[in-house]
């Protein structure tokens, strides 16, 4: 169960600020990883809230205004040092100053705006392959982040389809990055979702491997093409012989 907690001073006697300030106390308590979730309210969850909700505002319009920005950042060969890939990164520049995914990535998770924005970064990909390839230039494979709202909604298969098709790109062109944890959430319908992207010729990566319940059973039932190994899994390989 979840319960939020809002102490009462003894001088409050407006009972929709009570209930509102218990509310953001039990929205919070929601995402703690235990079993019996229960927050005191702060402050700055209200101060969150306000943010939240200034971001919501105006998202739509930002994605419509051109607000957002796709950046590649390059993925290179240790050994050979040759460029062979990126990666595509979101940006969104809100009154002329970038804002970081992390101040607006987890709203879009929980409204379900990132799907939004997972289809806008993809038709920016393809659309620069598209305009590469009529330069004559030989593009690399560009990875896109794939949210869970997107993978398991309505049409995803289709979606990704068309967007290729539209721009009249080879699917080998485009990697798509799936977390490790979104997999475990129903790994059947997901294994026939990925059997359909890697057939129509997308490249399957899995994401973060290592940062939650990896096991080698998940590389035998996903046929994944790339396996992206949580840096956490490294983080001491300098220090630690083993």
């Amino acid at each position: 169960f979840t319960t939020g907690i809002y102490h009462i001073p003894a001088n409050e006697s407006d009972i929709d600020k009570i209930v509102d300030r218990a509310t953001m106390a039990h929205n919070y308590s929601k995402q703690l990883p235990n079993e019996r979730k229960f927050s005191f309210y702060r402050e700055d969850m209200r101060e969150k809230a306000i943010r939240d909700k200034d971001i919501e505002d105006v998202m739509s319009a930002a994605l419509k205004n051109g607000e957002f920005r796709v950046f590649l950042q390059p993925k290179y060969n240790i050994d050979s040092g040759k460029m062979e890939g990126a990666e595509a990164l979101v940006r969104w520049f809100k009154n002329g100053k970038m804002m970081l995914p992390s101040e607006f990535i987890p709203v879009f998770e929980k409204n379900g705006f990132i799907v939004n924005v997972d289809l806008f970064v993809l038709d920016e990909v393809c659309r620069l392959q598209r305009q590469w390839l009529d330069e004559g230039i030989n593009p690399l494979p560009i990875s896109v982040n794939q949210s869970k709202p997107l993978i398991y909604g309505n049409d995803y298969v289709k979606k990704l389809k068309s967007t290729v098709e539209k721009y009249n790109i080879p699917p080998r062109l485009i990697e798509l990055e799936l977390l490790e944890t979104i997999i475990h959430d129903d790994i059947v319908r997901l294994t026939d979702t990925i059997r359909q992207l890697r057939d129509y010729g997308f490249l399957i990566c899995i994401d973060d491997f290592g940062n939650g319940y990896s096991s080698l059973n998940l590389l035998k039932d996903i046929y994944a093409d790339v396996l992206k190994v949580d840096r956490g899994f490294l983080s001491d390989a300098e220090t630690n012989i083993r």
